[in-house]
């Protein structure tokens, strides 16, 4: 008897813990439902989409063979009193390879399976000066079926655009004429901060040694002016001329000593020579004569040469 009352008070115990625990409510009920749906539909899309990174698809051999029995059915039906019917079935685009549709030969589409009207509309596009710059571009072709096409796209191999490359080629040509030269001797700071590597600041110091030396005897002078590297030179080297014509030169005879040393390339000791030289000759009739009398080192003269003039 003990035992049957124990017995029932384990079961009461063990409805009461199943019904506290392992019940829910209507609320709880429908929460697990629509988690459960959810899950469903979270699994699904993983099957179907996969997680890693979609790639281009290539049919296998049966199911290209049904694209193609597809396309056939579309393209060579035909009507026979008043209701369509399908004439023998021709599998077409059955023997695809790799073709350019700007130089692929009648002979290669027939091989490949392509239908008469198409080869017909792509040697008249081609013949009237239409050029397949895409693979899109085929689908221009009358009678070239979306479905076609899909087969098509991946055998399309077209060549670089020889015609936009010859285009291009001219147009920068045409660019680099446009570029003109720059006389340094008589450019203005916009025209010389238009070279790559000079900045105003730059340009002014430029303008500046330029006006105390009386122009630009050749071009490489340019790498005496403070703050202009050589590798900032080289980038804007091409682009560069001197005129000889812009240099304004002293007159060796009538020059004075106070215009002569604010020259770069002179000095208060090359000036003094030049004048008591002048003064002892009576006239300098030929630049060799500093040479020859060693009026200054042969180094210093070769600089200011360019410079001085003997009327």
């Amino acid at each position: 008897m003990e035992a049957d009352i124990l017995r029932n008070f384990q079961l009461t115990g063990m409805r009461k813990f199943l019904k506290d625990y392992l019940t829910f409510t209507r609320s709880e009920t429908r929460i697990i439902l629509i988690l459960s749906f959810l899950l469903l539909i979270l699994s699904l899309i993983r099957m179907f989409s996969g997680s890693h990174t979609p790639e281009l698809y290539i049919p296998s051999e049966d199911e290209l063979k049904l694209i193609q029995e597809f396309i056939a059915s579309v393209e060579t039906n035909t009507i026979n009193s008043g209701k369509a019917t399908t004439s023998k079935t021709k599998y077409l685009y059955n023997h695809l390879k790799k073709f350019n549709p700007n130089k692929v030969l009648v002979s290669e589409m027939e091989k490949m399976g392509f239908p008469d009207r198409v080869i017909s509309n792509i040697i008249k596009y081609r013949n009237s000066g239409g050029h397949f710059n895409f693979p899109e571009d085929l689908r221009k072709i009358y009678g070239l079926t979306d479905s076609a096409f899909i087969l098509l796209r991946p055998y399309i191999l077209l060549e670089k655009n020889i015609l936009k490359e010859r285009m291009i080629r001219d147009t920068s040509q045409k660019l680099l004429l446009k570029i003109t030269l720059i006389n340094i001797n008589t450019a203005d700071s916009l025209q010389l901060i238009s070279l790559q590597g000079i900045g105003p600041e730059l340009a002014i110091r430029i303008m500046k040694f330029r006006k105390r030396l009386g122009g630009f005897v050749k071009p490489e002078q340019l790498l005496e002016v403070y703050g202009l590297s050589v590798e900032n030179y080289n980038l804007f080297k091409d682009r560069i001329y001197v005129n000889h014509d812009d240099i304004r030169k002293m007159d060796i005879n009538h020059v004075s000593y106070a215009e002569m040393i604010r020259h770069p390339y002179m000095n208060e000791e090359i000036a003094a020579s030049i004048i008591k030289f002048r003064d002892f000759r009576g006239r300098i009739t030929d630049i060799r004569e500093l040479y020859l009398y060693n009026i200054a080192s042969k180094e210093n003269l070769e600089k200011i040469e360019s410079y001085l003039l003997v009327p």
